[in-house]
């Protein structure tokens, strides 16, 4: 029997959708090419949820990634530096 895994990708995404979810009234779509600003729905609350639900997830500390981390435009650039580390 196979069994369903998500991708990295599809996992973290999951992860922003949730926690844009988390801090906004508004439904928005979040994609691979959402900008993580208050202008995507991404603003600096939601963008904390999404690190501490990464090192909850993957139980890993994010905190001297955070200043390349931020530096992602798009949610595409987060995964990217995410598979950096």
């Amino acid at each position: 029997m196979t069994e369903d895994k998500k991708s990295f990708e599809e996992e973290v995404l999951e992860i922003c959708r949730e926690a844009v979810r988390q801090v906004s009234a508004e439904d928005r779509e979040i994609t691979m090419d959402t900008e993580l600003s208050a202008k995507g729905g991404i603003d600096s609350l939601a963008f904390m949820n999404i690190i501490i639900a990464l090192e909850i997830r993957y139980d890993v500390v994010l905190d001297e990634y955070l200043s390349e981390l931020k530096e992602a435009e798009h949610i595409r650039d987060l995964i990217y530096r995410l598979k950096q580390f």
